[in-house]
């Protein structure tokens, strides 16, 4: 959309290699993807996310997520 994306489903996610591009408000979004995929998934360019949400990573590691940073 002008403002966003459309998300339909229930199509069952696979972990993978995915790139951020430098976005933070999709390096996020690929992240909480990721949490729900099967397998893992790798988020490149991720460090943008402190750019909105500063700790994102820790928090969610807080909240149960396998989070690791290389």
């Amino acid at each position: 959309t002008d403002d966003g994306f459309i998300v339909t489903g229930p199509t069952k996610l696979n972990g993978g290699p995915v790139d951020g591009l430098e976005d933070h408000r999709l390096a996020m979004a690929l992240a909480v993807a990721g949490l729900i995929a099967k397998g893992s998934t790798t988020v490149y360019g991720a460090d943008v996310t402190g750019d909105s949400f500063p700790g994102f990573d820790s928090t969610l590691q807080a909240l149960g997520a396998g989070v690791k940073r290389e």
